[in-house]
């Protein structure tokens, strides 16, 4: 560094000659010594900062001064010294320390700081913790869990024990009014702490907390849920055997709604859209700054305003068919053949086992022919034990497969106009069919009550016919008689029906719901700086401000609190078109089934009737007598002496499966808000 020496002596003495009455030589009077040091910029070594939990002590006495004067001496002021200095350089003067004093009145009431926002983890309050320079962050939304984040400071050296807070509730408070601690609370979070770890840098721990809204829903009654909602579950539309969480998905699908949990943790629904709402929040330019406002619209390819379904139910017809069998060998064959007649067991067992998988419903059986002259030959002996024949009526039971085909098509008309054209969304296609077992209609096994002739009760008593007593086992009976294209009636297996409805009403709510989805994804956010709105999701919010104005449902809420930061964020959801033409009404009543075409029930077919020739004199079933005139003669098995006889073919129409196809509209009415949005500051 320089060292600058200035001298003054009596010759230069403040920069003239000096003069004191009497001339003395000159001498030194005084030397100074200067020395000039380089001066840098002062910079913030060391921040101070003093935390007051909750009371500040008042101010009181710490130092005083006291001056005491002995004796006073004026002395005229003269002129000692003049000293003349040159800067070569002149640095400006800088703020180095700026001391803050506050006074307070010993007399005036102590006050209390009140806090931001009083954070409670587990029932115990650590608003004391809580380092608002990190800031706590709280968000809510449709649809999603509620979450919030926030860091604590513990003391140094202290243990943490990070797992300990895991699973513990936590509650955030706010008060109503900040600067009153005895103002209410206002809960603004209600959930447990998902994650806490520690972060190095800020030397505190972050928590990361949830309200699980996917597990608390998840637990709740089911029945409960579906009432509150008005929602619809179907296995034939939704995941079969869904449970928990996965249930509630499921279930939503079908309402054009949100589920979930208040700030205050109670759970709560509301459906979508504002028509017919009170408004509950409304906000204007004082409220939200004009920078603090976006508003975004929906893009072109998120519109869906057609969906279509595809619907399928199997059942089945349970048709009965009905024929008549005879087959008698004639008189004429009975002496000429050779053959003789067949034994009545071997005719019984072909007539209820023969013609499967037909049943005889009733039969009877034709005698040999009785003592007496027949031309030229005579009978003097009549064979009890063996039968000419036998005529049966039959019935066959068929499970006819059903199949009911629906084409529905779910459309919006106030979308299809805005847009111009009809944009396809998901396609659905659902099926489902009975469970009905068709061998427990078609597959039975009779019980016969035989009828026999009329002999002393020693004697034997061959059979002359019988009928069914019933069945061995139970048959399967029809859920209700279906009308049929032809004017009939038909009984049917629809044990799946209800089932089916509520599938079918399912769908189309299903479709409704991707539909209105997709138009309500108009935004505005808007942030109202140092004030905490105490809001819900799901409430109606007017935002009435010079640039947008528009009624819309609140479906997010952000709260930002922190050193200085007492913040909401607000967005709303608005549907919204380009459409004023009129709105559809909603209906959503399912159509009438249609008429089966299907010929009715106990169709009757005809089967080849084999008789032989009888005389004038011949006898009919059982012991009485028949005149039928001379026709053919009739082929038989010869290895069992059985009639060959067989029932007629079955038509395809009534075994093969039947379709009933139908189709269907139904259109969503859309919820049309009014976005004024104008372009200025």
């Amino acid at each position: 560094m320089p060292l600058n020496t200035y001298t003054i002596n009596s010759h230069t003495l403040g920069g003239a000659p000096a003069s004191f009455g009497t001339h003395y030589p000159a001498r030194k009077l005084l030397t100074l010594r200067q020395s000039v040091y380089v001066e840098r910029p002062a910079r913030k070594l060391l921040t101070l900062r003093q935390w007051v939990a909750f009371r500040v002590t008042p101010a009181r006495r710490l130092l005083t001064l006291r001056q005491q004067v002995v004796q006073t001496v004026n002395h005229p002021a003269r002129k000692l010294l003049t000293l003349r200095q040159v800067v070569q350089r002149r640095v400006p003067a800088r703020r180095l320390l700026t001391l803050r004093q506050q006074v307070f009145d010993p007399t005036a009431p102590v006050t209390t700081k009140v806090p931001a926002a009083r954070v409670v983890i587990g029932r115990k309050d650590v608003t004391g913790q809580t380092k608002l320079m990190s800031q706590i962050v709280i968000n809510h939304g449709e649809d999603q869990p509620s979450t919030a984040a926030f860091h604590l400071r513990f003391e140094v050296n202290a243990p943490i024990s990070i797992p300990a807070f895991h699973g513990k509730t936590v509650e955030i408070y706010t008060y109503t009014d900040p600067t009153d601690a005895n103002s209410e609370l206002e809960r603004l979070f209600t959930g447990e702490v998902n994650d806490a770890r520690y972060d190095r840098n800020t030397r505190a721990v972050v928590f990361d907390c949830s309200n699980l809204r996917g597990e608390q829903l998840g637990e709740e009654d089911q029945q409960e849920l579906l009432q509150l909602t008005q929602a619809v579950y179907s296995e034939m539309t939704q995941k079969e055997g869904a449970e928990g969480n996965e249930f509630v998905n499921e279930m939503m699908k079908t309402v054009a709604g949100s589920l979930g949990y208040t700030r205050e943790g109670d759970l709560y629904y509301y459906s979508w859209g504002t028509d017919g709402k009170p408004v509950d929040w409304t906000f204007t330019d004082a409220d939200v700054h004009r920078k603090d406002i976006t508003v975004d619209f929906q893009t072109r390819d998120q519109i869906k305003n057609t969906v279509s379904i595809s619907l399928e139910y199997r059942y089945y017809a349970l048709r009965t068919v009905t024929t008549t069998v005879k087959g008698v060998k004639g008189l004429q064959d009975f002496f000429s053949d050779g053959k003789g007649s067949f034994l009545r067991e071997s005719l019984v067992d072909r007539i209820q086992n023969g013609f499967s998988p037909w049943f005889a419903i009733d039969y009877e059986l034709y005698n040999t022919p009785p003592v007496g002259k027949y031309g030229n030959i005579g009978v003097v002996r009549q064979r009890l034990d063996r039968g000419m024949g036998y005529t049966a009526n039959l019935e066959r039971y068929i499970a006819q497969p059903v199949t009911e085909h629906y084409e529905i098509t779910v459309t919006a008309p106030q979308s299809v106009r805005a847009y111009r054209k009809e944009v396809k969304g998901t396609a659905l296609s659902f099926a489902i069919e009975s469970d009905f077992d068709t061998a427990t209609f078609e597959d039975r096994e009779a019980v016969y009550a035989e009828q026999t002739m009329q002999r002393p009760a020693r004697w034997t008593q061959w059979p002359t016919g019988g009928t069914i007593e019933r069945w061995a086992d139970a048959v399967a009976t029809a859920t209700y008689l279906a009308p049929t294209t032809d004017g009939g009636q038909i009984p049917v297996a629809d044990d799946k029906r209800p089932l089916f409805n509520a599938g079918f009403g399912a769908s189309v709510k299903i479709a409704a719901k991707e539909i209105i989805q997709s138009h309500r994804q108009n935004y505005i956010d808007i942030v109202c700086r140092k004030r905490i709105i105490p809001a819900q999701i799901g409430q109606v919010a007017h935002i009435n401000t010079r640039v947008p104005n528009a009624v819309g449902q609140i479906t997010g809420l952000t709260y930002i609190i922190g050193d200085g930061i007492r913040d909401t964020r607000v967005r709303t959801s608005i549907s919204y078109m380009d459409d004023n033409g009129t709105v559809p009404a909603p209906t959503w009543d399912l159509p009438p089934v249609p008429a089966l075409e299907l010929l009715q029930d106990r169709t009757a077919i005809t089967s080849p009737m084999i008789e032989g020739s009888l005389y004038s004199n011949g006898w009919g079933p059982g012991l009485s007598a028949q005149a039928t005139p001379l026709i053919r003669s009739i082929n038989y098995n010869t290895e069992d002496s059985s009639l060959d006889v067989s029932a007629g073919e079955v038509p395809e129409q009534l075994i093969d499966e039947a379709e009933t196809k139908a189709a269907h509209t139904f259109e969503v009415p859309l919820e049309n808000a009014d976005i004024t949005l104008i372009n200025g500051w």
